[in-house]
C-alpha cells in the first residue's frame, strides 16, 4: 500500500517535534554527575594556580562591571522552566506546527500505486553508524575523554558495513534500499557529495565557532552576536538570487568564485584576530559579508552539480543521500573542527585558535574547488 506524500511528511514533521523537545527537555529531567564533578574543588591544584587565580580576580570584576547586562526580569524569563540555554530548541515547535497546518491546506495528499517501500532497517542502521562515529567527538571533551568512547567510531564503521552489505542485497532483490550504491557512484553524484561534504564540514563548523568567539572570545551579547551573522544572510541571498542565470551556464566557474570570495572573507577575519592593530569585530562583520557571498554561489551549485547526472527516477534517493550527507558532515564539522577550536583556545586563547582554524577552513574549501571547482574531462573532451 502506498503512502500518502502529505502523510509521510507530516510524520516526518511530528518526528522532529519529539525530538527537539527531547533535547530540550531531557537533559533538564536526567541527572548530569559531569556537573557534580566540575563543581567538587580539585584537590589536586597546586598554590601557583590558587595565586594566579586570585590576581586575575579584580581584572575579572572590572571587566564584568564594565559588560553590560540584561535585566533581571529577563534574564528570569530566559530561564524557562530551569531549561537554560536549551529552550532555544522549542522554537521548532510553532513553526513545525505552522508547517504541518500548511502542508493540510495545500500541498496535495496524492500518492504513486508503484511508489518503493520504506526501507527502516537501512534508515535507522545508517544513522546509529553515523552517531557512532561522532560520538567521541560530540561528548568526549564534557566527559574527560574516556577511553570506552573511542570505540564508537570502531563500531561505527563496522555496522554502516553491515548496512552497506544489506542494502546491496536489498538492491539485487529489486528492492528499494535507502542507500544505493548503484546511485552512488554516478560522477556526477560521487563528485557533488565529496565536495558537498567538504564544504559543509566547513561551512556549519565556521558558524559554530564564531558564535563562540564573539560571546566568549569577544564578551559580545547573544543578540549583538547575533546581528553579527545579518549580512551574511543577506548577502547569500543577493548572490544566490541575482546570479542564479550565470551559475546555470558556468557551474564549476561559479563554485570556484565562490569558494575563493569566502577564503577572501577568512583571511579578512584572520587579519582581524592576528594584528593587534586592526578591529577585530568590524573586520569579522566584513568577513561575514564575503563568507556569505561566497557560500550562496557554491552550497546551491554543488546540488545542482551532484544531481545534474542522475537518471529521473533516482533523483529522490540521490537528493536523499545528498541531503543526508550533508547534514553528516555538518555534525562532523562542528565536532572535530568544535574539538580542535576549545584545544587551541584553552592554551592561546580565542582569538588564535580561531585564526588556526580557519586555516583549517581554507584547506577544505581549496579541495572543494580541486574536486567540483574544475572542469569535468567529458565536458572538456566534448
Amino acid at each position: 500500500m502506498a503512502l500518502s506524500r502529505t502523510r509521510v511528511f507530516n510524520t516526518l514533521i511530528g518526528l522532529l517535534v519529539l525530538a527537539v523537545v527531547a533535547l530540550a527537555v531531557i537533559p533538564w529531567l536526567v541527572p548530569r554527575p559531569q556537573e557534580a564533578v566540575r563543581d567538587r574543588p580539585d584537590s589536586n591544584v597546586v598554590l601557583t594556580g590558587d595565586v594566579a587565580r586570585d590576581r586575575s580576580v579584580a581584572s575579572d570584576e572590572a571587566i564584568d562591571r564594565a559588560r553590560p547586562s540584561p535585566p533581571v526580569d529577563i534574564q528570569h524569563r530566559a530561564d524557562l522552566m530551569g531549561l537554560g540555554w536549551r529552550v532555544i530548541f522549542l522554537i521548532n515547535v510553532p513553526i513545525a506546527v505552522l508547517t504541518f497546518v500548511a502542508t493540510l491546506l495545500i500541498i496535495p495528499g496524492s500518492r504513486r500505486p508503484e511508489a518503493p517501500t520504506i526501507d527502516a532497517p537501512g534508515a535507522v542502521g545508517i544513522s546509529v553508524s553515523l552517531a557512532a562515529m561522532l560520538l567521541p567527538f560530540v561528548l568526549g571533551r564534557q566527559n574527560g575523554w574516556p577511553v570506552w568512547m573511542w570505540g564508537g567510531p570502531v563500531v561505527g564503521v563496522i555496522l554502516l558495513l553491515i548496512v552497506i552489505r544489506m542494502e546491496n542485497r536489498r538492491a539485487a532483490r529489486g528492492g528499494d534500499p535507502v542507500l544505493d550504491t548503484r546511485v552512488i557512484v554516478i560522477p556526477s553524484l560521487a563528485r557533488g557529495l565529496i565536495a558537498s561534504v567538504l564544504f559543509m564540514t566547513f561551512f556549519a563548523s565556521f558558524m559554530f565557532r564564531l558564535t563562540i568567539l564573539l560571546q566568549q572570545g569577544e564578551h559580545i551579547e547573544p543578540l549583538y552576536a547575533g546581528l553579527v551573522f545579518a549580512p551574511s544572510g543577506v548577502t547569500f541571498a543577493l548572490s544566490s538570487l541575482l546570479m542564479r542565470g550565470w551559475v546555470a551556464q558556468n557551474r564549476e566557474r561559479a563554485v570556484r568564485t565562490g569558494a575563493c570570495v569566502t577564503m577572501i572573507g577568512l583571511l579578512i577575519a584572520v587579519l582581524g584576530l592576528t594584528v593587534e592593530a586592526l578591529p577585530t569585530v568590524p573586520l569579522i562583520v566584513a568577513a561575514v559579508c564575503a563568507t556569505g557571498f561566497g557560500n550562496g554561489l557554491v552550497l546551491p551549485t554543488l546540488i545542482g552539480l551532484a544531481l545534474c547526472d542522475v537518471p529521473l527516477a533516482k533523483s529522490g534517493v540521490a537528493s536523499g543521500t545528498m541531503t543526508a550527507s550533508q547534514q553528516f558532515a555538518a555534525s562532523a564539522g562542528v565536532a572535530l573542527l568544535g574539538t580542535l577550536y576549545f584545544a587551541c583556545s584553552a592554551s592561546t586563547g580565542h582569538e588564535h585558535a580561531m585564526a588556526w582554524t580557519l586555516v583549517v577552513d581554507i584547506v577544505l574549501l581549496i579541495a572543494v574547488i580541486l574536486v567540483a571547482g574544475l572542469p569535468r574531462r567529458s565536458a572538456i573532451e566534448g
